[in-house]
Protein backbone atom coordinates (compact mmCIF):
# COMPACT_ATOMS: atom_id res chain seq x y z
CA UNK A 1 0.00 0.00 0.00
CA UNK A 2 3.15 2.17 0.68
CA UNK A 3 4.59 1.94 -2.60
CA UNK A 4 1.07 2.43 -3.97
CA UNK A 5 0.96 5.78 -2.24
CA UNK A 6 4.15 6.69 -3.08
CA UNK A 7 4.00 6.37 -7.20
CA UNK A 8 0.64 8.08 -6.83
CA UNK A 9 1.90 11.08 -4.77
CA UNK A 10 5.62 11.34 -5.57
CA UNK A 11 5.38 13.07 -8.94
CA UNK A 12 3.12 15.93 -8.04
CA UNK A 13 5.11 16.13 -4.65
CA UNK A 14 8.32 16.67 -6.38
CA UNK A 15 6.89 18.99 -9.13
CA UNK A 16 5.10 21.23 -6.32
CA UNK A 17 8.87 21.59 -4.35
CA UNK A 18 10.20 22.60 -7.91
CA UNK A 19 7.41 25.24 -8.26
CA UNK A 20 7.98 26.66 -4.87
CA UNK A 21 11.62 26.97 -4.97
CA UNK A 22 10.79 28.79 -8.38
CA UNK A 23 7.95 30.41 -6.72
CA UNK A 24 10.89 31.70 -4.49
CA UNK A 25 13.44 33.19 -7.16
CA UNK A 26 10.85 35.54 -8.58
CA UNK A 27 11.43 37.57 -5.22
CA UNK A 28 14.57 38.46 -7.10
CA UNK A 29 11.96 39.49 -10.52
CA UNK A 30 10.12 42.12 -8.59
CA UNK A 31 13.84 43.22 -6.63
CA UNK A 32 14.96 43.65 -10.61
CA UNK A 33 11.71 45.40 -11.43
CA UNK A 34 12.46 48.15 -9.15
CA UNK A 35 9.62 47.83 -6.60
CA UNK A 36 6.39 46.52 -5.16
CA UNK A 37 2.87 46.70 -5.62
CA UNK A 38 2.76 47.36 -9.05
CA UNK A 39 2.04 45.10 -12.37
CA UNK A 40 5.46 43.83 -12.88
CA UNK A 41 7.53 41.60 -15.00
CA UNK A 42 6.94 38.98 -11.97
CA UNK A 43 3.21 39.05 -12.72
CA UNK A 44 2.94 36.27 -15.14
CA UNK A 45 5.75 34.03 -13.59
CA UNK A 46 3.96 33.80 -10.47
CA UNK A 47 -0.04 33.09 -11.89
CA UNK A 48 1.81 30.50 -13.63
CA UNK A 49 3.68 29.19 -10.77
CA UNK A 50 0.75 29.49 -7.78
CA UNK A 51 -1.88 27.50 -10.55
CA UNK A 52 1.01 24.87 -10.84
CA UNK A 53 1.16 24.34 -7.15
CA UNK A 54 -2.90 24.80 -6.52
CA UNK A 55 -2.98 22.21 -9.36
CA UNK A 56 -0.14 19.64 -7.93
CA UNK A 57 -1.95 20.35 -3.99
CA UNK A 58 -5.10 19.34 -4.75
CA UNK A 59 -4.28 15.88 -7.65
CA UNK A 60 -1.64 14.99 -4.50
CA UNK A 61 -3.96 15.04 -2.03
CA UNK A 62 -6.64 13.30 -4.20
CA UNK A 63 -4.55 10.58 -5.10
CA UNK A 64 -2.83 9.98 -1.90
CA UNK A 65 -6.46 10.23 -0.16
CA UNK A 66 -7.63 7.34 -2.68
CA UNK A 67 -4.20 5.37 -2.25
CA UNK A 68 -4.70 5.42 1.75
CA UNK A 69 -8.55 4.08 1.31
CA UNK A 70 -7.45 1.21 -0.19
CA UNK A 71 -8.57 2.05 -3.57
CA UNK A 72 -7.13 -0.42 -6.44
CA UNK A 73 -4.28 1.48 -8.70
CA UNK A 74 -5.86 0.29 -12.13
CA UNK A 75 -8.77 2.71 -10.44
CA UNK A 76 -6.15 5.84 -9.10
CA UNK A 77 -5.23 6.59 -13.02
CA UNK A 78 -7.92 4.95 -15.26
CA UNK A 79 -9.18 7.14 -17.92
CA UNK A 80 -12.95 6.67 -18.93
CA UNK A 81 -12.50 4.94 -22.61
CA UNK A 82 -12.46 7.72 -25.43
CA UNK A 83 -15.45 8.11 -27.39
CA UNK A 84 -14.94 8.67 -31.08
CA UNK A 85 -15.71 12.43 -31.48
CA UNK A 86 -17.70 13.77 -34.82
CA UNK A 87 -14.68 15.71 -35.37
CA UNK A 88 -12.44 12.89 -35.45
CA UNK A 89 -14.60 10.53 -38.16
CA UNK A 90 -12.14 12.38 -41.00
CA UNK A 91 -9.09 10.91 -42.22
CA UNK A 92 -5.78 12.57 -42.09
CA UNK A 93 -5.26 14.82 -44.38
CA UNK A 94 -1.19 16.28 -45.26
CA UNK A 95 -2.74 18.90 -47.07
CA UNK A 96 -4.12 20.19 -43.88
CA UNK A 97 -1.15 20.39 -42.21
CA UNK A 98 0.44 21.88 -44.96
CA UNK A 99 -2.46 24.70 -45.14
CA UNK A 100 -1.87 25.33 -41.28
CA UNK A 101 1.96 25.83 -41.59
CA UNK A 102 1.47 28.06 -44.91
CA UNK A 103 -1.19 29.85 -43.06
CA UNK A 104 1.20 30.33 -39.82
CA UNK A 105 4.35 31.42 -42.02
CA UNK A 106 1.38 34.03 -43.44
CA UNK A 107 0.45 35.25 -40.37
CA UNK A 108 4.32 36.02 -39.03
CA UNK A 109 5.08 37.77 -42.26
CA UNK A 110 1.97 39.70 -42.33
CA UNK A 111 1.82 40.75 -38.85
CA UNK A 112 4.10 44.17 -39.65
CA UNK A 113 1.95 45.13 -42.78
CA UNK A 114 -1.57 44.05 -41.77
CA UNK A 115 -1.68 44.26 -37.66
CA UNK A 116 -2.45 42.02 -35.39
CA UNK A 117 -6.25 42.31 -35.14
CA UNK A 118 -7.26 41.83 -39.22
CA UNK A 119 -3.55 38.88 -39.52
CA UNK A 120 -5.27 37.27 -36.30
CA UNK A 121 -9.18 36.87 -37.50
CA UNK A 122 -7.41 35.41 -41.00
CA UNK A 123 -5.68 33.21 -38.74
CA UNK A 124 -8.15 32.35 -36.52
CA UNK A 125 -10.75 31.70 -39.23
CA UNK A 126 -8.25 30.08 -41.89
CA UNK A 127 -7.16 27.18 -39.05
CA UNK A 128 -10.70 27.09 -38.07
CA UNK A 129 -11.87 25.95 -41.65
CA UNK A 130 -8.86 24.11 -41.74
CA UNK A 131 -10.12 22.31 -39.19
CA UNK A 132 -13.38 21.40 -40.92
CA UNK A 133 -15.25 23.90 -39.25
CA UNK A 134 -17.76 25.31 -42.17
CA UNK A 135 -20.25 27.73 -39.85
CA UNK A 136 -19.44 30.85 -41.79
CA UNK A 137 -21.07 32.96 -39.23
CA UNK A 138 -20.29 30.86 -36.36
CA UNK A 139 -16.67 31.40 -37.85
CA UNK A 140 -16.41 34.86 -38.37
CA UNK A 141 -17.38 35.31 -34.77
CA UNK A 142 -15.58 32.79 -32.98
CA UNK A 143 -12.64 34.90 -35.23
CA UNK A 144 -13.52 38.67 -33.94
CA UNK A 145 -14.01 37.46 -30.53
CA UNK A 146 -10.64 35.44 -30.07
CA UNK A 147 -9.09 38.06 -31.85
CA UNK A 148 -10.80 41.11 -29.57
CA UNK A 149 -10.22 38.67 -26.70
CA UNK A 150 -6.02 38.56 -27.03
CA UNK A 151 -6.05 42.24 -28.14
CA UNK A 152 -8.01 43.49 -24.52
CA UNK A 153 -5.41 40.55 -22.54
CA UNK A 154 -2.47 41.89 -24.57
CA UNK A 155 -3.14 45.82 -24.39
CA UNK A 156 -5.15 46.43 -21.55
CA UNK A 157 -4.07 43.60 -19.01
CA UNK A 158 0.07 42.54 -19.55
CA UNK A 159 0.29 46.34 -21.88
CA UNK A 160 1.78 44.40 -24.79
CA UNK A 161 2.28 46.33 -27.79
CA UNK A 162 0.66 44.76 -30.97
CA UNK A 163 1.88 45.80 -34.78
CA UNK A 164 -1.06 47.78 -35.88
CA UNK A 165 0.20 47.36 -39.80
CA UNK A 166 0.39 49.63 -42.01
CA UNK A 167 -1.41 51.99 -44.61
CA UNK A 168 -5.21 51.70 -44.01
CA UNK A 169 -4.81 48.72 -41.77
CA UNK A 170 -3.15 51.25 -39.48
CA UNK A 171 -6.32 52.99 -39.38
CA UNK A 172 -8.55 49.65 -38.83
CA UNK A 173 -6.62 48.82 -36.16
CA UNK A 174 -6.20 52.37 -34.17
CA UNK A 175 -9.62 52.39 -34.53
CA UNK A 176 -10.62 48.66 -32.55
CA UNK A 177 -7.69 50.12 -30.35
CA UNK A 178 -9.76 53.29 -29.61
CA UNK A 179 -12.63 50.98 -29.06
CA UNK A 180 -11.29 48.86 -26.32
CA UNK A 181 -9.45 52.03 -24.57
CA UNK A 182 -6.33 51.50 -25.63
CA UNK A 183 -4.65 55.10 -26.41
Amino acid sequence: MMSVLVRQVAPYAVILVVALALLQRTVTIAAAAGGQGAIGPALWPRLILWLLIATCAYEGLRRGWVALRGAPAARIVAAPEPQQDAMETHESDPRVVALCVAATVLYVAGLETVGFFLDTIWFVATLMWAGRFRRPVALAAISFGATMFFMIVFMRVIFVSLPIGTGPFASVSTAIMRLIGVH
